[in-house]
């Protein structure tokens, strides 16, 4: 009778051991991972084997059970390969790897992470084709692989993740066809751009035998009116997607498709493409984890659902960039000369220029909403490392190069809107260009570094705005002073 009494204890012993044990096998997945990589920054310093528990160690983040639920290693300067060992991490929801130098075959035991929400690879040199068991993880919502040396087709299962927003496989060597059932269809064609792919399927549009050389598939069971629309959102891109992706159609299918989008043309611009592109997109958790991942932290991460503007403007972002970062700008430039009169009016019966302050909407609008993209775009790729060395150097460029030309611009344009002749122009410039560019030494230095250190490029723009807003108030006061004196 002795054991039988033992039994209960045992079982509650058990049942409080199984989460450190759990956690132990974690803790050996995540060290028989690093010893593939080659650390030369010595970011996993702190992955020591002889702690059980994981969540203490630098770019590790638990639940409250003490389970893995987060790996942040990206943009980390990581050589090596994956092993099969990353398929223990059975509670993992974050795996970010991007912008290393990892190379190998993607395993397929990723498939076998079931919770995962966000998984991105791109930036590094993984080949191999896509792992078909990436069918299994019905919880995912972004999966970037692009820029890589993927090779083979997109896995045809892939249709059936019905929560996928973000799906990105550009820059690779991938072939055959792009599937347009489940969430394919709302996809960008940006997405599979720069392969070797032959273009979208088209279902039900009958297409003839010469043109199944080009595009194949068999009628699907859905209604013929969902697959139309779903094959005329990729038809209306087709030739971008052909002259970007060198595709050969020795049988003319250009010109059918054509033929079928002007047909179809008038009832499928009735849908709101921009709002509904969008909703394509959300909040991937991703975007600050490079900066701001931290290794005590045991909270579990927010629902990206909660996010909605945010969400939505970060859609908007990918979906239309240089549209919503001009929109942005406007509207922070607006806000700042309002400001900047409020400030300097002496009483409150005094009225706002409305005029001023539509030339200064208007410029961030036309000239430096889309300047900022370009340049921060041209940095990324000119330097595309966030390292100190090539932050710095993303700094100067931009207190040599950009911002002395945009206060220039800025000065001249709105010196000419208001009636200002070439010679008040240059008195003006004479007066209050340097004492500009002085001041701007003083506070964007900060500035840059914080944006090039920690943001990615895509949101790079609405952080400089953000911190634009008190420095616009400052360069609006000083565009709106009277004009300078002009020699006689």
């Amino acid at each position: 009778m002795a054991p039988l009494s033992l039994l209960p204890f045992s079982l509650t012993f058990l049942f409080f051991l199984s989460p450190a044990l759990s956690t132990n096998s974690e803790g050996n997945a995540l060290h028989a991972l690093r010893s593939r990589f080659n650390d030369v920054n010595n970011v996993l310093q702190s992955w020591d084997p002889t702690l059980v528990n994981p969540c203490t160690w630098f770019h590790v983040t638990c639940d409250s059970n003490n389970h893995v639920i987060r790996l942040d290693l990206g943009n980390s300067n990581i050589s090596g390969s994956l092993g099969p060992e990353i398929g223990q991490l059975k509670h993992l929801q974050y795996l970010e790897l991007y912008r290393n130098d990892i190379s190998g075959k993607i395993p397929e035991e990723l498939g076998s992470l079931k919770s995962l929400v966000s998984m991105d690879l791109y930036d590094n040199r993984f080949e191999g084709e896509i792992p078909k068991s990436f069918a299994n993880l019905k919880s995912l919502r972004f999966l970037r692989l692009n820029n890589n040396k993927l090779t083979g087709s997109i896995p045809r299962k892939l249709v059936g993740l019905s929560d996928l927003k973000v799906f990105d496989v550009s820059n690779n060597d991938l072939c055959g066809t792009i599937p347009v059932d489940g969430p394919f269809g709302a996809f960008p064609m940006e997405s599979f751009e720069n392969n070797r792919l032959n273009g979208p399927e088209l279902k039900g549009l009958g297409i003839t035998a010469n043109a199944k050389a080009t595009f194949t598939g068999s009628r699907p069971n859905k209604p013929p009116t969902a697959t139309m629309t779903a094959a005329l959102r990729w038809s209306t891109n087709l030739t971008r997607l052909l002259q970007k992706n060198s595709i050969t159609d020795p049988f003319g299918a250009p010109k059918l498709l054509q033929t079928q989008t002007q047909t179809h043309s008038k009832a499928y611009l009735r849908f709101p493409q921009v709002f509904r592109k969008a909703r394509d997109y959300d909040l991937s958790p991703s975007v600050f984890s490079s900066a701001f991942s931290s290794a005590k932290s045991s909270v579990e991460a927010p629902s990206v659902s909660k996010l909605g503007f945010v969400g939505w403007y970060l859609g908007m972002i990918q979906s239309r960039p240089v549209l919503t970062k001009s929109v942005t700008a406007a509207l922070i430039y607006t806000a700042a000369d309002l400001s900047s009169q409020t400030l300097a009016k002496s009483s409150f019966s005094e009225s706002y220029d409305l005029v001023r302050t539509a030339r200064m909407a208007g410029y961030g609008m036309l000239v430096l909403g889309p300047s900022l993209h370009f340049w921060f775009n041209f940095m990324s790729k000119s330097y595309p490392k966030r390292d100190m060395f090539s932050t710095l150097k993303k700094m100067a460029m931009g207190q040599v190069l950009f911002g002395p030309t945009m206060t220039f611009a800025f000065f001249s344009l709105n010196a000419c809107l208001q009636g200002e002749n070439g010679g008040e122009i240059v008195a003006r410039l004479q007066r209050d260009l340097f004492p500009t560019l002085l001041n701007g030494v003083m506070y964007w230095p900060i500035c840059d570094f914080i944006t090039f250190r920690f943001i990615p490029v895509h949101l790079q723009p609405l952080v400089s705005n953000g911190f634009s807003y008190l420095w616009t108030i400052y360069i609006t006061y000083m565009a709106g002073l009277e004009k300078a004196g002009t020699a006689s």
